[in-house]
């Protein structure tokens, strides 16, 4: 599948997701992913465990553009949505914060190797 943003050709294989920065922002877009792709890469982009409570089944395409949290400071920045308000108001996908188990790998010890 070819995407075309902004007078440029992406190609975005199918069941993928991608991030490209543009003056205007950030784009995420995702071709023919299921919701788990969809919630994996939103955890990934907000750097916290999200967990799919959704229901949806099927295949989605994504294609929306935000200001990344990093460049809100800077006076020069674009006008635009967050990541979380472009969840909510262009795919309609609500977050709530709860608690749940997640897994955690916990290293309490660690030695050199020797040298056999």
């Amino acid at each position: 599948m070819d995407l075309t943003i902004e007078g440029r050709r992406l190609s975005q294989a199918d069941g993928s997701c991608g991030v490209s920065l543009w003056k205007d922002g950030a784009r995420w877009t995702c071709h023919a992913v299921s919701i788990d792709k969809i919630v994996a890469t939103a955890g990934q982009m907000l750097q916290a465990p999200v967990v799919d409570r959704t229901g949806l089944n099927g295949s989605y395409d994504v294609n929306v553009r935000y200001i990344p949290d990093d460049r809100k400071a800077d006076p020069n920045a674009p006008f635009g949505p967050t990541f979380e308000q472009v969840l909510l108001e262009e795919l309609g996908l609500r977050l709530e914060k709860g608690k749940g188990k997640i897994e955690v790998l916990v290293i309490d010890h660690m030695e050199e190797p020797s040298e056999n």
